[in-house]
This record gives structure tokens, C-alpha cells and sequence, in this order.
């Protein structure tokens, strides 16, 4: 086979969205931004990535066929971040204790996110085509959504899915599965010390994923894989704390 690109590829995305913002005023700032969308394509690029197909299912039906959620395509998502200025130390007496005291920050991002889409795969070159990781298995006609009953082990309806007959093109949709979502927050304290106009340190300490909550990659989706259906590794890294200091001169 020839790996040929054109720009033959469309994509529509509509959305709405919603900003809410409180500038900084008496130490505290809030920006939180939601959006609710969606993003369709048949093609997501040429290195889509992520739980997308880099070939077609069916280089016959192309743009019909593959017509589905876009790789990236992030259904809701709402991102908030605040930062708090400490009212302690202001007024104290003396130039030590407003040095230790004074300018405190507290700052934090919550982000919450629905999951990205991704294919199920039949697991090899069941038409016998020459490219066997854009093959599609068929679709039974079950939802692959298992709703509060999805799992570590199960995260998808397994049975959605099924294996075609030797030299046939599965019917399976592109892009059908959603993977997991994002839940993460992430924290911060920092600590400027002043000694002239233009010269001052800051201390901070930064905790990511501050609640060191799971947050799973794409479910296997290869019919023949032994862990079909199951999560098996994380997209974001599990709590990390980062210390810093910073002179500004």
C-alpha cells in the first residue's frame, strides 16, 4: 500500500460557552470558563493520535463512512481557577514580620472534562487489504454505554462489538467509544519577598492533582486483546509536589 494524503476531510464544531470572571479586587480573582460542544469530522489529521484511526476503515467510503466525533472532540468541559491574597501581615509593625507574613497567595485550577472518543479495532487485517490498524470489527446494535455500571475491568459494553467474517469490512462506527473523563485540581501556595523596585524572590509550592485521583487513558479496544474493554493505564500523572524559587532582578 501507498500512504497517500489530500484534503478531501471536513468537520463542522458548534458549541456554547460561558465565562465568568471577578477581577482581582480586596486579594481574590476567579475566571472559570465552561463549554458545551460538540465536533464533528471525518478525518482528524493526518497523525490524529489519541484513540482515533490514522487509515480508513473502507478506502471506498471515506467521507460517509468515517463521518463521526472528531479525535479531540471534548463534549462539556469547565476549567475555574481562583487566587486568594492572604489578608495576614499587612499591618504588623515591623519589617520582619510584614516580610514573613505579608503577600501570601493561595491559587487554584479545577478542571472537569468528558471523555474523548475512540475506535474499536478488529485486531487485524480482516479484509485483507494491507492495513490492518484501520479495520473496524461490526457493530451487534448495543449501545457500548454501561452508565454507572462501568468499571476498571469493564468500562465499555463489550458486546457492542463483533467479529466479521473473514474478507469483509467491519461496520462499526469510527470514534463510538468514549473514553474516561478528566476530574483533577490542581494547588498552589507562593511567597514574594520584596527588597527593592526591581528585585524580589518568590517561594512556591505547587501540588499537582492535588487529590491524586485516578484519571485512566482509552480503554483497549482491540477485539483480540486480552485486556478488551479494560482500562489499563493512566493519561495524567498521579499527585506530584513541586517546590521552586525564583529571583526576579
Amino acid at each position: 500500500w501507498i500512504q497517500y494524503p489530500d484534503s478531501v476531510g471536513n468537520s463542522t464544531y458548534n458549541a456554547l460557552q460561558l465565562k465568568l470572571e471577578r477581577r482581582f479586587a480586596t486579594g481574590f480573582t476567579v475566571l472559570a470558563g465552561y463549554t458545551y460542544g460538540k465536533s464533528i469530522d471525518d478525518t482528524s489529521g493526518l497523525r490524529p493520535g489519541g484513540g482515533d484511526t490514522l487509515f480508513v476503515n473502507n478506502p471506498a467510503c471515506v467521507n460517509s463512512c468515517e463521518r463521526a466525533r472528531s479525535g479531540f472532540d471534548t463534549k462539556q468541559r469547565f476549567v475555574a481557577s481562583g487566587l486568594y491574597e492572604l489578608p495576614i501581615g499587612r499591618g504588623a509593625n515591623s519589617w520582619a514580620k510584614r516580610m514573613l507574613l505579608a503577600g501570601w497567595q493561595l491559587g487554584a485550577i479545577v478542571t472537569l472534562e468528558s471523555g474523548l472518543p475512540a475506535t474499536p479495532s478488529a485486531g487485524f487485517d480482516v479484509p485483507n487489504v494491507g492495513v490492518g490498524t484501520g479495520q473496524r470489527p461490526n457493530a451487534t446494535g448495543v449501545s457500548t454505554n454501561l452508565g454507572s455500571n462501568r468499571s476498571v475491568g469493564r468500562f465499555f459494553n463489550t458486546g457492542a462489538f463483533t467479529a466479521q467474517p473473514l474478507y469483509v469490512y467491519g461496520n462499526a462506527g469510527r470514534n463510538v467509544i468514549e473514553g474516561p473523563g478528566i476530574i483533577n485540581a490542581d494547588v498552589s501556595a507562593v511567597k514574594p519577598f520584596q527588597f527593592s523596585e526591581s528585585k524580589h524572590l518568590e517561594l512556591r509550592a505547587e501540588v499537582f492533582n492535588f487529590a491524586n485521583h485516578p484519571i485512566f487513558g482509552f480503554p483497549a479496544t482491540n477485539l483480540r486483546s486480552a485486556a478488551y474493554g479494560k482500562l489499563t493505564g493512566t493519561r495524567i500523572d498521579s499527585r506530584q509536589i513541586q517546590l521552586a524559587a525564583r529571583f526576579v532582578f
